[in-house]
């Protein structure tokens, strides 16, 4: 089963067959996740704080004991406050399939039907899960399943839209490194550049100039971690002014490079 940007070993409490249980904090959440989608379904729920999940260019806003779902191969991303906190199970609805023959919504969800969307009344289903996670027991994909099947559909993104931005998310996580603008975002996609900041926008709640610093600064920080020189990190990230660089940086993780170098160095055993 894969690991995503977020939920990871640090994060990982419990795990099955074809499950696992993780409990993501503030401290564990990076700064900025680049958005994804995957084969596997999640169920999270809301422990602390207030967020936002992006599933499809729908925005479902977060609040505590929030339940919700995020179905395979959705585009999505997450974002929450200063002690945002959630729950969430991991499923690999492939095997939960093979290993439940009766599950009718295996082919389904792997199909792409349904939409991402808040679920009430689904803390039972994801309970259950949890607790037999938790406890090594015996554990049914059904009922959480079945609710993940039963969602009303939402007034998403067309496939085409959807495809676009994944195109331009694609596009910045290749060639972030070189000197890139707007306009060759929008022309990996198709489409205009006002319409593609619009798109980009709905779909991750992220401006096109923010996603790509963002991406920009997450690879200057690993260097950094490695102990690499501050002028040749951002250079490398794709920065050529390094106030500009040294202002986002700080923006995003709260210190500026030199001192984010010092804290990683301090932590290394």
């Amino acid at each position: 089963m894969r690991k995503t940007d977020i939920m990871n070993d640090n994060t990982l409490k419990a795990k099955g067959e074809w499950a696992q249980y993780h409990v993501v904090t503030a401290k564990d959440a990076p700064p900025f996740c680049p958005v994804r989608w995957h084969e596997e379904a999640e169920a999270l729920r809301v422990l602390e704080g207030e967020g936002a999940l992006y599933a499809d260019g729908v925005k479902y806003p977060l609040k505590k004991g929030d339940c919700a779902v995020i179905l395979p191969f959705v585009m999505h991303s997450i974002e929450g406050n200063g002690n945002f906190c959630f729950e969430a199970i991991i499923i690999d609805v492939r095997a939960a399939g093979e290993r439940e023959e009766k599950v009718r919504s295996q082919a389904h969800l792997l199909n792409g039907g349904g939409k991402s969307a808040l679920c009430r009344g689904m803390d039972e289903a994801f309970d259950d899960i949890k607790c037999a996670l938790i406890n090594a027991r015996p554990l049914s994909a059904t009922p959480l399943l079945q609710q993940m099947c039963d969602l009303p559909a939402a007034e998403g993104c067309s496939a085409r839209q959807l495809h676009a931005v994944r195109q331009a998310a694609a596009f910045i996580s290749e060639h972030y490194r070189s000197r890139i603008t707007v306009k060759d975002v929008a022309a990996a996609c198709g489409y205009s550049e006002f319409y593609t900041m619009k798109l980009f926008a709905r779909c991750t709640g992220s401006s096109c100039v923010d996603y790509l610093n963002n991406v920009r600064l997450t690879a200057a920080a690993a260097a950094l971690c490695t102990g690499g020189k501050i002028a040749d990190a951002a250079r490398d990230a794709g920065f050529n002014n390094i106030s500009y660089f040294n202002k986002q940086f700080k923006r995003l993780f709260g210190k500026t490079p030199g001192q984010y170098r010092n804290v990683k160095k301090a932590q290394q055993p």
